[in-house]
Parts: C-alpha cells; structure tokens; sequence
C-alpha cells in the first residue's frame, strides 16, 4: 500500500499576539480579499459568550473594506458549539448578510481541507487570494496549507484555558517555532 506523503509544514506569513494586529492596509497589501479565522483562543477566549469591542470593531472594519469574513471552528460538542459559533457571526454581523461560519464536525474537522473549502465556497473566495488566522500549528496552520489557503497567520496569544489535548500538541509547536525562529523564519506584526 502506497502512502500519502506528509505535508512539510511551511511557516505562517506573520504570526501576531493579538487577532487585531492584522490590519486591513497589510491585508491590502498582500491581495488578500478574504478572512477566514478560527473561534477559540484567536477572536475569544474558550469560555466566553462574546467577543471585545475591539474585535467586533476589527470584523466590521475588514467589512467595511470589502474583505470578507467567514468563521471556521471545529467542534467538539456540535449542539452548544454551533449554536456559539452562530451567536458570534451574529454579534459580529448584526445583518446576518457578510461573516459566514463553518463548524465542522468529528470527521471533517481542521487540519482536513473541508472546513477551508467549505469557506472557501460560502464566500465565493479564491484559495489563493485568502488568508487563515487561528492559533494552532497542527490544527490551523496545516489545514489551510492543505487545502491551498494562499496566506496563513498565527496568533500566539493565549485567551484561556485548553484542553489537555491542545496543552499536549502546544509543546511540539514551541520546538518547531524555536526551530523557524532560528532560520530566521518567524516573523511578528
């Protein structure tokens, strides 16, 4: 049986602390027209019911510029996570007309190429002309990559508590940033 080669993973385009810190005018900069961003640890904290002010203002700002939004979240609790995910788009979009969102489910979750597609379909987008912004190397940064995502950004910031299993795969993520930080690969907004 012949196997599937393994990604190499390839560094983000930034990494950033804050999910704000990616401006429209770099945003512009790149040829970037659409945004598609993780929910837990990069626009909120996993236990909050709603988003700072300042990502709101963000959202609508990547809006009011023509960049489309979509949210792509993995969910381990469908009923309560989806329903989360929907709230956010609606307190990020009060008309309900421009963030899309994208929960998927156990078997068609990130790093697999669906969610990425799916977004990708919802806002009539280019793979090539969008970016990713999550926190998570091997979940995030490797789905969008797989899916041919043109631009990926990772926000180091932590908003909160994880999962064991999230703890976990953080401690191989630190040796392959020390790793891209040695090449002189990592580079911050």
């Amino acid at each position: 049986m012949k196997r599937t080669p393994k990604l190499e993973l390839r560094p983000p385009i930034a990494f950033v602390s804050d999910v704000t810190n990616v401006t429209v005018s770099f945003l512009q900069e790149i040829g970037v027209y659409c945004v598609f961003v993780d929910v837990d640890n990069t626009l909120l904290s996993p236990l909050a019911k709603e988003p700072s002010r300042e990502v709101v203002q963000w959202v609508r700002s990547l809006l009011n510029n023509g960049i489309r939004v979509c949210l792509v979240s993995n969910t381990v609790f469908p009923g309560p996570t989806v329903k989360r995910v929907r709230k956010l788009a609606h307190l990020l979009d009060p008309s309900d007309t421009h963030v899309r969102c994208v929960t998927a489910g156990f078997w068609c979750k990130k790093p697999g190429v669906w969610p990425f597609r799916k977004a990708c379909e919802l806002t009539s987008s280019e793979p090539e002309r969008s970016m990713h912004i999550g926190d998570q190397l091997f979940t995030d940064l490797q789905g969008a990559q797989a899916a041919g995502i043109g631009h990926q950004v990772i926000v180091t910031g932590r908003l909160g508590s994880e999962p064991f299993w999230t703890w976990l795969k953080r401690r191989k993520e630190v040796a392959l940033i020390r790793r891209w930080k040695a090449a002189g690969l990592y580079i911050e907004l």
